[in-house]
């Protein structure tokens, strides 16, 4: 896939980059636990 890369200041290209993916799968209750150890969020 194509994405925008910073190589550089003033050197950003549209590279070819493997495609996301999951290394490992989470659960829903991962994800709200990191959410909600960010700063300021109550």
């Amino acid at each position: 896939m194509k994405a925008v890369v910073f190589h550089d200041v003033g050197d950003i290209r549209l590279d070819d980059v493997p495609e996301p993916g999951l290394q490992e799968p989470i659960g829903a209750s991962s994800c709200h636990e990191a959410r909600s150890a960010r700063p300021g969020n109550h």
